[in-house]
């Protein structure tokens, strides 16, 4: 099944539904945010993440399933989170710099290619980018 089918997406979301109430009840995180196959924990505790990567590690095994060792970091919140594009601190959301030059790289080759297709993918780039505090990006845009 292809990556970033709707299919797999939904098939992800089910699969991973046991996972999500594990997480709920078992590790009881509080702040816990999963969209298909990325997820994030947040605590307060580096010692008790650091129990439960190892714990995330079994329950994912159960389901077949492995964690890349090079996605899995424990970091402080305030270096900010890269998390689906952006980074994430606790006051504030801003969209990763290289999200930003690769958008820019697709916008020329695509306007000089399909002038139509690049105004539909800049209006996607906007949707994105509205989740994140970046008002003066969106005003260069």
């Amino acid at each position: 099944m292809p990556i970033g089918n709707l299919t797999s997406q939904l098939w992800a979301n089910t699969y991973l539904s046991s996972f999500d109430h594990w997480v709920g009840q078992d590790l009881s995180a509080p702040a816990y945010l999963r969209l298909v196959d990325d997820f994030i924990l947040l605590h307060d505790c580096k010692t008790v993440l650091a129990e439960w990567v190892s714990a995330i590690r079994q329950e994912l095994e159960r389901l077949r399933l492995s964690v890349q060792p090079s996605k899995c970091v424990i970091r402080r919140t305030a270096e900010g989170v890269p998390f689906l594009g952006y980074v994430v601190w606790p006051d504030r959301v801003r969209v990763r710099g290289v999200t930003v030059r690769r958008y820019r790289k697709r916008w020329r080759t695509l306007r000089a290619r399909d002038p139509e297709s690049a105004w539909q993918s800049r209006a996607a780039w906007h949707g994105h980018i509205q989740l994140a505090g970046t008002w003066r990006r969106r005003a260069l845009h």
